[in-house]
């Protein structure tokens, strides 16, 4: 039996989740691996026939799962255990105090986990706290190992072609929700609107929020022709060979796999340079289209719009220009041989 055991808080099939199951399908190692019952990732794993050990744990009963995970300690001769995401870093840490010959992994990939009060006030010495990109570890309340999440970069490169003249086609995409930037995005709409109509036009791609905080935006996005609602697309393909360019306006994104679909199907980037946008701009020399969040972002938006749609071809040349850059730095071979080092027995 593997001495190793991975557990995935979440389910879903989103950035998190896409990087574990890369690296679970091309580690070289066999693991332990507990994810959500009944969740879309464990569909994926049944499907494609891992060669890990696949076992599930019920979400509304942590307790009695991490006593399971206690006694496979205990009894089952694990040394390691990691946590995809920290969303149970709690119970990690106090099985790190139980078991202070054993190694504990917790992997920090979302902002609401940076928070000192989700965390014990005293790290185990046994525990190492992982940090996806230098947003988060300078978040974090005690020190962290960085390590960049990887992406898989399709084989062949190619120069995205504008789709319509005198358009641009704009793909947002991710969770239709106030955190993704829903407000920023009806502000920016209708400031573009009063300049030039229907020369920006927004296609969404994800799930609406049914959070009542909001529906009045959500309501308001329905009503405009230039909006359209495509609901959660599983296919990438479907997403961004169909548009122009990518938007995306958070200004607490942790790192942004977005970007680096973008990259990879040659599409440029728009964006606020903060966060973990701006690191991964800063790393493949794509921060032209990326704009500070604090000062006039809508004029600044609205003036880089503008250039993009005329010199569509040119800022298409550089994104696929800079996408060896991206896959060398972002490289998922390495990142593998990495994880597999700090967890494998």
């Amino acid at each position: 039996m593997s001495k190793t055991i991975i557990i995935s808080p979440s389910g879903n099939f989103y950035g998190s989740e896409q990087v574990l199951w890369d690296f679970l399908f091309h580690s070289e190692g066999t693991y332990i691996v507990f994810v959500p019952a009944r969740s879309l990732l464990l569909q994926r794993l049944v499907k494609q026939n891992s060669r890990h050990i696949i076992k599930t744990f019920e979400p509304g009963r942590l307790p009695l799962f991490y006593c399971r995970i206690f006694f496979f300690l205990l009894l089952k001769g694990i040394g390691t255990v990691y946590l995809n995401e920290a969303g149970h870093n709690k119970f990690i840490q106090i099985l790190a105090a139980f078991f202070p010959k054993k190694k504990f992994v917790i992997h920090v990939r979302i902002l609401e986990d940076t928070e000192s009060a989700r965390w014990l006030p005293q790290k185990a010495p046994n525990v190492e706290v992982i940090s996806i990109s230098r947003y988060i570890e300078q978040k974090l309340p005690f020190p962290s190992e960085l390590m960049y999440d990887a992406y898989q970069f399709t084989e062949k490169a190619v120069i995205s072609v504008k789709k319509e003249p005198d358009k641009l086609l704009i793909g947002v995409v991710g969770r239709v929700t106030a955190t993704k930037g829903l407000g920023k995005l009806l502000e920016l709409i209708d400031y573009l609107d009063n300049d030039t109509p229907g020369r920006f036009i927004f296609h969404l791609y994800g799930g609406v929020s049914e959070k009542e905080e909001d529906r009045e935006a959500i309501a308001c996005l329905r009503s405009l022709s230039n909006v359209k609602l495509e609901g959660f697309q599983e296919s990438k393909d479907e997403i961004y060979c169909g548009m122009d360019c990518i938007l995306h306006l958070s200004v607490m994104e942790p790192l942004g796999r977005i970007f680096f679909e973008a990259i990879d199907y040659g599409k440029p980037f728009m964006g606020f340079n903060a966060a973990g946008i701006a690191e991964i701009g800063q790393l493949t020399g794509l921060e032209e289209l990326l704009i500070d969040p604090e000062k006039d972002w809508k004029e600044q938006m609205a003036v880089k719009m503008d250039r993009l749609e005329k010199e569509y071809d040119q800022f298409a040349a550089v994104v696929r220009e800079a996408r060896g850059k991206a896959a060398e730095r972002f490289d998922l071979p390495a990142y593998v041989k990495q994880i597999d080092k700090l967890i494998h027995l």
